[in-house]
């Protein structure tokens, strides 16, 4: 994934997130930053982790560990309750 700008914040920013199911790692260290108007699109193989990373975004998986920040104010980790998600 690419680093944000410098001269704008990132509407979504997603980093250092971790995923594992039963000992098993599925998301390892995964950065993701989205500007507001651009739109993303998640390609990869069966069981590379696509919903598994969006779940982790919408909070309905608990990351293992890692950062969810949505419009630098609401935003949840993992060792953290969620915000306003």
């Amino acid at each position: 994934m690419r680093a944000p700008r410098a001269d704008k914040k990132p509407l979504l920013e997603v980093w250092g997130l971790h995923k594992q199911f039963g000992g098993v790692p599925v998301l390892i260290d995964v950065n993701l930053y989205i500007n507001a108007g651009e739109t993303m699109c998640l390609l990869g193989p069966s069981g590379s982790g696509k919903s598994t990373l969006l779940r982790c975004i919408n909070w309905l998986e608990r990351p293992d560990a890692g950062h969810v920040i949505l419009d630098a104010s609401a935003w949840c980790s993992s060792t953290s309750r969620c915000g306003r998600i």
